[in-house]
């Protein structure tokens, strides 16, 4: 008979949905309330500020692929946090920059290292915690991620009337760091997982 399966499996469900909700939410559209404020500090259009979130997605969509990969053969908690890491720090760059150039860069790196080794591993290890019906964990982690797609666009505008976009991005920067590290240490893999990497094939 098999044993229950651990109650941590939702401590990890919830950790998940809030870091998808927050690095999510500020990767793929995020952005969008920076255009003006961008536009009006710079006199850049809005085509050249978007190209800013198409380098955030394109490295979130490869960092997914490679960092999903990575995530395969160490461990989910290490993996994502790096990616917290990352992100924070790129955030944080962003708030200092001066030029197109360099905001491109900072969202596709933090994209590629930084989203994108959060959301494959998270969803990935979600799933590998429910041995039996796992689509609701999907489902709450997934909408974890939905539901900061909406918020954080809105608690960045507010931030932008109150500090402008420069604090805005800072604030941002600073709560990822300290939000995304803190649930990271929360991550694990799942108990019988554990015991096949350590053990390989001696266990079968």
């Amino acid at each position: 008979e098999p044993s229950p399966e651990p109650m941590y499996r939702w401590v990890i469900v919830t950790a998940s949905a809030v870091m998808l909700a927050v690095s999510m939410g500020m990767m793929v559209n995020g952005i969008s309330v920076f255009f003006i404020p961008l536009n009006e500090e710079f006199g850049w259009q809005r085509g050249s500020v978007s190209l800013i979130n198409f380098a955030g997605l394109m490295g979130l969509a490869l960092g997914g692929i490679v960092m999903g990969r990575i995530a395969d053969h160490s461990s989910t908690r290490r993996v994502t946090l790096v990616g917290a890491v990352v992100l924070g720090l790129c955030i944080l760059g962003a708030s200092r920059a001066q030029t197109l150039w360099q905001l491109y860069l900072l969202f596709f790196v933090g994209g590629f290292l930084g989203a994108g080794a959060l959301f494959a591993p998270l969803i990935a290890n979600v799933g590998n915690w429910f041995r039996n019906a796992p689509g609701l964990a999907l489902g709450i982690a997934s909408a974890g991620q939905a539901l900061g797609q909406g918020a954080v666009p809105y608690i960045l505008a507010i931030l932008i009337g109150s500090m402008g976009w420069r604090g805005a991005l800072t604030t941002m920067g600073i709560v990822m760091l300290v939000a995304l590290i803190s649930l990271a240490m929360l991550i694990r893999q799942p108990p019988d997982q554990k015991v096949a990497t350590t053990h390989g094939d001696s266990s079968m």
